[in-house]
């Protein structure tokens, strides 16, 4: 198999492997005070895109395709960021480790930002005002970096063998 296939299959594992992480840190996130829990979405993201494209395309989807492809979309997304990076990256060294989490720290941040601050606020999933609650997006933040770092794991595997 190529250098290239294996980074991309790399990056694809360590995103699956965040998003697992991730999952579970907006899980665990619930039961913490309340000016600290993540903030709550107005509707699943999965199922809005899910919808919008039926809209679009003028043409609804049966009630378990839409189900599936909506849950699926969670973990589209965040296979693609590591992936994208991995071939943004393509032959780089990702020694030492301190590196590789600095970078995937940097990752988690710029998914962080791209939905928390960007597209989540402008579908109206996320209440613009919740952009202000600094508790609340300290704790998306700390979830998104440890998706970050999680995520680069699989590429450090990779670049030890």
């Amino acid at each position: 198999m190529s250098k290239v296939w294996e980074e991309a299959l790399a990056g694809a594992a360590g995103g699956a492997l965040g998003t697992v992480v991730l999952r579970q840190l907006i899980r665990a996130g619930q039961r913490l005070p309340e000016p600290l829990r993540p903030a709550a979405l107005e509707e699943d993201p999965g199922e809005h895109m899910t919808w919008r494209a039926e809209m679009r395309v003028r043409h609804p989807l049966p009630t378990r395709t839409h189900e599936r492809v909506g849950a699926s979309l969670h973990w589209a997304y965040g296979m693609l960021w590591p992936t994208a990076l991995a071939l943004c990256l393509h032959r780089a060294r990702m020694r030492p480790l301190p590196l590789a989490f600095g970078v995937g720290a940097a990752l988690g941040a710029l998914v962080w930002a791209v939905g928390y601050l960007g597209w989540l606020p402008a579908t109206h999933l996320l209440e613009a005002r919740m952009k202000r609650r600094l508790g609340r997006q300290l704790t998306a933040l700390t979830g998104h970096l440890a998706y970050g770092v999680t995520s680069m794991l699989p590429l450090c595997a990779l670049d030890l063998s």
